[in-house]
């Protein structure tokens, strides 16, 4: 071995000059070969000379890239002429092609679209690009062509909505998504017929009722990666198998390697939902518990809203409540049936829901009682008299809910039950107007004619309310108003929108701006704020009204047993100063006034220049929030009534214009962007 060394090298000297000619002549051959290629390459078809290119050449060709040359996505095909014969000639090729794409080589075509905004895609699904580009996704960082990979003939690299999935429902809960369901379905606001029954979802939504408690199933598939998957690229190795970061990092971000490559697929879809209530007594008693059903539904009822029991939103079947057997006798059914006991409410509540049970099982017998005869006599004249169709259907109705609610026993769904029996009400009594009969109020009970009536007897009065709830940013006494001073719920709380805390201003300013005055600035602090100029959602900081530095508070220019009104405060600028005063606070207003339509106008005109920079497909995502900061400042400042602060509001005004007038100035198509929008 020694002497074949020795005897090399010195026929490498004696033909050293022979040698070096050859390599050069080597070396022009490669360049012209790549030369030529570099030529040649430009031609679609040159790929071609490889046979295993057929199938993608002719995806390629039936594409909606077919104007596209090869070369201008997979650049460094240009120049790998020299290293392809030479894996050619040495046998190391490989019959599985892997090319890549880079995200440069698409954004060479698409950079003139905005890739930071909502775009459609599928059943009214939008998707923004930014979300998923500009940061890793679940630890692995995308690129355009981790979703753009399909490759079926005249869809070639359009959007595989399986790697959408994929990404998803990968590793997420039973009936769940990572992003949850509403990120592409947004909230359902329409009604749905599943197993007999019409419900509509925005009822279960606005409770907050997880929408995998009935869409139990929606995927198939795990999207596993099994071991063998790596052995279509390279030898085995497994000893990194389940390191989720690198192997994520090599494959996806470095290689660009198509998820199902590795991936097996999920498929998405309405694979299975709960059966309604999923009642096991219906095998032997078919449709005996219907009405049952449907009132815990909160369905079947008429000239209402659907309204679910929230028993039965928890998913809580009728053996949840029923635990107690009792015979029914032979003759009658031949089974036994189940009697609901109050240690089911114990199991799940705490102390005071059995109370409220018994409750319910009282009162909504009472209920009945007052109504049915008003019903029977009502029905009674108008079997009477002459009255034209719609006078009968409202009728009928009426019967139709009662009768619901009596065989649906109104425990079912307590809250569904009242409003039913309100609108039974309502209805006899449209058709005893329409007759000329009086309207029967106290006949109803105390609990139908009253808004007030259930808040107490049927749910309060078991349970403890909150001493302290928070209204908007105030803590609301809540206990000194309900107990202390003895309200009745209604006084606060809207009877129509019951659970929803939503209590009527008008009914705070009764109280608070006569008998039982608080700080103004436990309700209006917003005006507080500019008052004293320190507010944050304005940036002001230590910029006080003159007012508020000489010590005037709200009383000294509002007068609350008046209306509020400019001239009642422009009379009390007046009474302490000049009377030239008066005038001045109205030139005031008028100035406020110019200022917060400049910005309006200017925020008008920002709006219709971001809608034409997205119509050209420019990136205006800074700008666009830099507007919305604007007119949220600006309706702040409105809420916040400028004449609090008259000098910082000026100066806020003057701010916002001209920090309106910089984005504007962006927005400005300048040479780049017009020339996009002609060739486009």
């Amino acid at each position: 071995m020694k002497d074949l060394f020795h005897g090399l090298h010195r026929g490498a000297r004696i033909y050293f000059r022979e040698l070096l000619a050859l390599g050069a002549v080597l070396l022009f051959i490669l360049i012209l070969t790549n030369l030529a290629w570099f030529g040649l390459s430009q031609n679609p078809k040159t790929c071609l000379t490889c046979h295993y290119i057929r199938p993608y050449y002719n995806q390629w060709a039936h594409g909606n890239h077919r104007d596209v040359k090869c070369t201008e996505c997979h650049g460094e095909r240009k120049f790998m002429m020299g290293s392809w014969a030479f894996s050619y000639i040495t046998a190391s090729f490989t019959d599985k092609p892997i090319a890549r794409v880079k995200d440069s080589a698409c954004l060479k075509c698409h950079e003139h679209q905005s890739l930071d905004t909502a775009q459609p895609f599928e059943q009214n699904i939008t998707f923004n690009h930014k979300l998923h580009l500009e940061n890793p996704v679940r630890g692995v960082q995308l690129h355009c062509m981790t979703c753009h990979n399909h490759r079926t003939p005249g869809q070639y690299l359009q959007v595989d909505d399986r790697t959408c999935f994929l990404c998803h429902f990968k590793g997420a809960e039973k009936g769940q998504s990572k992003t949850g369901c509403q990120t592409c379905h947004g909230n359902p606001k329409q009604s749905v017929e599943h197993q007999g029954f019409m419900f509509n979802h925005q009822a279960y939504i606005e409770v907050g009722v997880n929408c995998g408690q009935c869409h139990t199933d929606i995927i198939s598939g795990n999207a596993a990666v099994p071991q063998e998957a790596c052995q279509t690229c390279h030898a085995p190795h497994t000893e990194r198998y389940k390191d989720f970061s690198l192997v994520h990092e090599v494959h996806v971000h470095r290689e660009e390697v198509n998820c199902f490559r590795c991936h097996d697929e999920i498929q998405h879809g309405k694979f299975g939902m709960i059966s309604s209530l999923e009642v096991r007594c219906e095998s032997c008693h078919a449709k005996l518990h219907t009405p049952e059903k449907q009132l815990y539904i909160g369905s079947g009822g008429l000239g209402i809203e659907d309204e679910p029991s929230r028993m039965f939103l928890a998913q809580v079947s009728c053996d949840g409540c029923h635990i107690g057997k009792v015979g029914l006798g032979e003759e009658k059914f031949g089974a036994a049936a189940l009697r609901t006991k109050q240690e089911s409410c114990l199991k799940c509540h705490g102390k005071g829901y059995d109370l409220m049970l018994d409750d319910w099982l009282a009162h909504t017998p009472e209920m009945l009682r007052a109504l049915e005869p008003s019903l029977r006599q009502t029905e009674a004249a108008l079997n009477r008299s002459r009255v034209d169709d719609s006078t009968r259907a409202a009728m009928q109705e009426a019967r139709y809910n009662y009768d619901f609610v009596a065989d649906g026993k109104a425990a079912h769904n307590i809250f569904y039950a009242v409003d039913l029996l309100k609108r039974s009400a309502d209805r006899m009594n449209q058709v005893r107007m329409n007759m000329g009969m009086p309207r029967l109020e106290s006949a109803l009970g105390p609990m139908l004619s009253t808004p007030d009536g259930i808040c107490n007897t049927l749910c309060h009065g078991r349970i403890a309310r909150p001493e302290v709830m928070t209204y908007e940013k105030t803590n609301f006494p809540h206990a000194s108003h309900s107990q202390d001073l003895d309200l009745p719920c209604t006084k606060c709380h809207d009877p129509d929108k019951h659970r929803q805390k939503f209590i009527k201003r008008d009914g705070c300013k009764e109280c608070h701006h006569q008998d039982v005055p608080i700080a103004c600035a436990s309700c209006h602090w917003r005006q507080n704020d500019l008052y004293r100029g320190e507010s944050q959602e304005l940036g002001l900081k230590e910029s006080p009204d003159v007012m508020f530095t000489a010590g005037v508070d709200c009383h000294g220019c509002h007068d609350l047993s008046a209306s509020h009104s400019l001239e009642i405060v422009a009379g009390k600028c007046g009474g302490c100063h000049d009377p030239s005063y008066k005038q001045m606070l109205t030139e005031w207003a008028a100035e406020v006034q110019q200022g917060a339509q400049q910005l309006a106008t200017g925020l008008d005109s920002a709006r219709t220049e971001l809608e034409e920079a997205h119509r050209v497909g420019r990136s205006v995502f800074d700008e666009t929030l830099a507007v919305n900061e604007i007119n949220r400042r600006s309706l702040f400042m409105k809420e916040s009534q400028p004449l609090h602060n008259y000098a910082a509001a000026i100066t806020e005004y003057s701010t916002l214009r001209e920090k309106l007038a910089e984005v504007r100035a962006r927005l400005k198509p300048g040479k780049a962007a017009v020339r996009q929008a002609v060739e486009k």
